[in-house]
């Protein structure tokens, strides 16, 4: 047989095998005879026709195209084979499934996401970005609506396939691996990375194992196949891999994690409840969806901590409603996510601690569907799933939230506020002596400390019951803007920090200290500076009557658990800065 009709014969073979409309497969098969043929038709040898290159931007063009038909005629199986083995064993690889989604890995595009609606789609300009990897765009219509796609597509062997976007855009990127990650490392973010931040998220991900129970065969899976996380330089990288410009996301397509923030302990747990789920529809309500991501991860740059106390105060001040939160439009148009995440995740705990993590996630997959679906699940409709699904009235559910996790003058969340402004719950004896060091010494002129006390400058603290109480003189410009450095590192161990930077604007030199205590005469904070997050808040503007600021002497009060900052005791050789 002449080799151009058996490599033809060959081709024919696959394509039947694949279940391939008769149309491409005839198609394919016509062009396979041209191309065998052509090379004698128009005077070539046989060798000139198999040495001539094949331009790769038609060859894309061409496989894009074979690709949109395929979907269209809704051959997924087929139509999955267009996919590099890799792309795709990756996009399956920890098990996770959605409901009505048949290719995995395409699960973004409007192609695959909108096949039901059976969309318009127009091949735009393609690119060659190098030897090895092509760009593709397509248009998708919908009625009045059109949107706009990236592909991306790999040689591999002559051949091209699809990919995803991180495949090019981060594949010269620095990369580590961990019990549970492989990162993807931009050039530029070498610095920001510390073994701390890396240790905390396998920490985090054993944690939620128990949390979310997990099995250990699950979990075998997930340090075998890891989560891929790439750590990029700003939003607009995150952009040109994911087509968002936020701060992080979790890429359901590639089970990834791409933001521009380490650690990005949310993004983690939205992956972690799908790969306890394994199969669910696409889409979840929000208030479950990011009130569940919240209440286990915190949000970006902010812990759970810090949010759910802000948020007992938002529902106290009647900022915030549970009723605003339920519905999916009223929760993403009506307010500002720093109040709907941080409000969702308290009520989220509310219920965790009432009726379990596995009765949570019951009404997490109840409470999904297409986005069509859950855009019409009204505020009645969520209320009877909670009330079915927990076997309680709502007004109960409602009331127990309100008395446990948002009443009461410092209470908050079902515990005592992590920032607890004046010197409650410190001893009497321990509260006098606090007083007379601060006001009998000369703070600015000597230190003074015993086993349990430190004066430092205009700053006074105590270690009693392990929590930390803090009282501040203003300085002598008689301010009161103060940053308490503690928690030394050596340059090796945290050489440098975002959140740090962020804060002082280079006006003050990183000494590698992981913690801070920021106060002022309106609010404090906590933070960590290995992980650029702020652990605890406490803003008067909350509750204007707390004992946080005296008036008679200008002084400021508050307190905190050591646990908060991993028992690292700021009497410890602090370092104080006045601004």
């Amino acid at each position: 047989m002449n080799a151009s009709f058996s490599r033809t014969y060959q081709l024919l073979h696959q394509l039947v095998s694949h279940k391939l409309p008769a149309k491409v497969v005839l198609g394919l098969v016509i062009a396979g005879l041209f191309v065998a043929g052509a090379g004698k038709a128009i005077g070539q040898t046989e060798a000139d026709s198999v040495a001539r290159p094949v331009n790769p931007i038609f060859q894309g063009n061409t496989m894009l195209q074979e690709y949109i038909d395929l979907v269209q005629d809704r051959n997924f199986e087929s139509a999955r084979m267009q996919w590099s083995p890799y792309a795709h064993s990756r996009s399956v690889r920890l098990g996770i499934q959605y409901e009505g989604i048949s290719i995995k890995a395409d699960l973004n595009s409007p192609l695959v996401k909108l096949a039901r609606f059976h969309p318009v789609i127009t091949p735009r300009a393609a690119s060659l970005l190098d030897s090895a990897y092509l760009n593709f765009q397509i248009q998708a219509r919908q009625g009045v609506d059109v949107s706009t796609y990236q592909y991306y597509g790999v040689r591999i062997d002559g051949y091209t396939w699809l990919t995803f976007p991180q495949d090019y855009i981060a594949k010269d990127w620095i990369t580590k691996e961990t019990r549970f990650f492989r990162f993807h490392i931009s050039p530029t973010r070498d610095a920001y990375v510390n073994e701390i931040a890396i240790k905390s998220l396998d920490n985090f991900v054993d944690s939620l194992a128990v949390i979310l129970d997990v099995s250990p065969e699950r979990m075998k899976t997930l340090a075998s196949e890891k989560i891929d996380y790439y750590f990029c330089a700003d939003e607009q990288e995150v952009e040109r891999i994911t087509g968002v410009a936020v701060r992080g996301l979790y890429d359901l397509a590639a089970d990834a994690l791409v933001t521009s923030a380490l650690p990005h302990y949310h993004e983690v747990a939205h992956l972690m409840v799908n790969f306890r789920l394994q199969s669910m529809p696409l889409t979840t309500i929000p208030l479950f969806r990011e009130g569940i991501a919240t209440y286990l991860g915190g949000r970006s740059t902010s812990s759970p901590s810090a949010l759910l106390d802000m948020a007992a105060y938002l529902y106290r001040l009647d900022v915030v409603f549970v009723d605003s939160l339920l519905e999916l439009m009223a929760f993403h148009e009506d307010m500002d996510a720093s109040i709907s995440y941080s409000a969702a995740g308290l009520f989220i705990k509310s219920l965790v601690d009432s009726f379990g993590m596995n009765a949570v996630l019951d009404i997490y997959r109840e409470l999904s569907g297409n986005l069509d679906q859950t855009k019409e699940m009204s505020l009645v409709d969520i209320r009877e799933s909670m009330e079915n699904r927990f076997s309680s009235k709502w007004e109960e559910i409602s009331e127990n939230f309100k008395e446990k996790y948002v009443s009461g003058e410092f209470h908050n969340h079902g515990a005592d506020v992590y920032l607890r402004p004046g010197l409650s719950g410190l001893a009497t004896g321990d509260s006098t002596k606090l007083s007379q060091i601060g006001l009998a010494s000369d703070p600015l002129e000597e230190n003074v400390e015993t086993s349990r006390f430190k004066t430092i400058r205009n700053v006074t603290l105590i270690e009693a019951a392990r929590r930390v109480y803090v009282r501040a003189l203003p300085d002598r410009a008689g301010e009161l803007n103060t940053t308490i450095f503690f928690g030394k590192l050596t340059p090796e161990d945290l050489p440098a920090s975002e959140l740090f930077e962020e804060q002082f604007k280079g006006a003050t030199e990183f000494k590698n200290y992981r913690f801070s205590l920021r106060f002022d005469g309106h609010e404090a904070g906590i933070y960590d500076y290995a992980t650029s997050t702020l652990i605890a808040k406490y803003l008067t503007s909350f509750t204007p009557e707390a004992p946080y600021f005296d008036a008679t002497d200008s002084t400021v009060s508050f307190s905190f658990p050591l646990s908060l900052v991993k028992d690292v005791s700021p009497l410890n050789d602090p370092v104080i800065l006045s601004q």
